[in-house]
């Protein structure tokens, strides 16, 4: 029986992870990752800016090179199916970590598993092609080998560095994330208490001892980048970074006056609610993790997703044993086949989603016309590095934020000092959407191209 709802489960997260990548699309920064992927490919590690005008030459924190790498060798083994295949890769694979650690558990209450696998919806507002995909992944690997450890002495716990190492060139903006968990695992493993609602045991002192190692080995193994230690300073410097904050979408804090942001609060809801419903003594772990969970999700949106992947890992232990549900096996078996059907009727929307678009006659415009000093709507820079032609500015808010980041937003929105800032840069050509404020004084330059979105000024002379 058990071996039956391991088929069943399995193939339910096959189908559901392809059933997601309806809502795949290239983000904006897709564009300059690939074309990054492409550079590193051919030139090896870059640590300097080449795409910007007026930034060429600065330091850059390239702390997604190696994700950059490996979506770029999808595109050269996947071709235009690329997107689609390293998206439903990554999204199975987590997946199928999570229910691998939790494959007993989820055995115990069958109806829970069904249930907490379609919460992952809370991944969908975050599925675009970028290297975070892959953080996910890591994220979970990291607490599969802690919480393994936790429970019983196991030799997974030795490939941490080796996470460390990995996490600090896929995506380093989070790898600080490794030492972090090590380190609140084992001050865990120093506390003996109980109480009424809250107990956590003691390890033993091997376990205890090589807790902190790999915290120590950890912390180290994340200078093994292009950048050495300052990767792991980077996250904290970004953190602190409130204009960098205030720009980038999904860095936006989690609002309860959000209605877009109601899902988030609906995981947290269930996740409480299932954990004081069950009348067990919570684990000072469990606990921990719970509440750094919450405090990245409050702090950010890009978190939600970690918030999901961290309850993952303990949820489960909260819910009771329950009898197989008459009918259960069935209603499974019809969920995957709506979801196949479901599938099947989206094929022409999935492939469409697997597309590279953007307006080629306006690239080619761009290309002909030459411009030296380009204003670009921030955007649009990415397709425009795709392309290689020179930006003022794109989705790399953590190389433009000390230099032009708040000048392009004065400038964007025509804010008091924005006419001193356009004699600043003395630009040649403007491209701007049409709901910048900026457009406003721009009409009074010629319009060279225009599309549904876009407008494209070349200045006067």
């Amino acid at each position: 029986m058990e071996k039956k709802y391991n088929i069943l489960f399995i193939t339910l997260i096959f189908i559901l992870s392809l059933c997601f990548l309806n809502i795949v699309m290239p983000d904006p920064d897709y564009y300059w990752h690939i074309k990054s992927g492409n550079y590193i490919f051919n030139n090896g590690f870059l640590t300097k800016d080449i795409y910007s005008w007026f930034l060429k030459g600065e330091y850059w924190y390239t702390h997604e090179w190696l994700a950059e790498l490996i979506i770029y060798i999808y595109k050269l083994l996947f071709r235009n199916m690329h997107i689609l295949i390293y998206t439903f890769t990554n999204l199975f694979t987590l997946n199928m970590i999570i229910y691998k650690y939790n494959k007993e558990t989820y055995f115990n209450n069958k109806l829970f598993f069904l249930i907490w696998t379609f919460l992952s919806i809370i991944l969908l507002p975050f599925m675009q092609v970028r290297p975070h995909m892959l953080s996910n992944i890591l994220l979970a690997i990291t607490l599969y080998v802690l919480y393994k450890y936790y429970k019983k002495e196991t030799k997974l716990i030795y490939i941490i560095p080796i996470i460390s190492i990995i996490w600090a060139n896929i995506h380093g903006g989070s790898s600080n994330l490794v030492y972090i968990f090590t380190f609140i695992f084992f001050i865990c493993s120093l506390i003996n208490f109980k109480s009424k609602y809250i107990e956590t045991n003691k390890l033993d002192k091997k376990r205890i001892k090589t807790y902190f190692i790999i915290f120590i080995l950890s912390i180290l193994s994340l200078n093994i980048n292009p950048h050495f230690y300052k990767i792991i300073i980077y996250p904290y410097i970004n953190i602190n970074d409130n204009l960098m904050l205030n720009t980038i979408t999904e860095w936006q804090k989690t609002s309860i006056f959000n209605i877009s942001h109601i899902l988030y609060f609906i995981l947290i809801f269930i996740i409480l609610f299932i954990i004081i419903k069950a009348k067990k003594k919570i684990k000072l772990i469990d606990l921990l993790l719970l509440m750094i969970s919450i405090y990245l999700g409050y702090k950010a949106i890009r978190f939600w997703s970690y918030t999901y992947i961290i309850s993952s890992f303990y949820i489960s232990n909260y819910i009771n044993k329950r009898k197989d549900d008459k009918y259960l096996k069935e209603l499974i078996i019809l969920i995957i086949l709506l979801l196949t059907t479901l599938l099947i009727y989206s094929i022409p929307n999935i492939y469409n989603n697997s597309k590279i678009k953007y307006d080629y006659k306006l690239i080619n415009i761009i290309k002909h016309e030459k411009p030296k000093r380009l204003y670009n709507a921030y955007d649009y820079g990415g397709i425009l590095i795709y392309n290689d032609i020179e930006v003022f500015i794109d989705g790399r808010c953590d190389l433009y934020s000390k230099k032009n980041l708040k000048d392009y937003l004065d400038i964007s929105k025509m804010n008091n000092n924005y006419k001193e800032l356009l004699n600043k840069y003395n630009f040649d050509y403007y491209l701007v959407y049409k709901d910048q404020v900026i457009n406003n004084y721009l009409k009074k330059y010629k319009i060279i191209y225009e599309n549904k979105e876009l407008i494209l000024y070349k200045k006067d002379k």
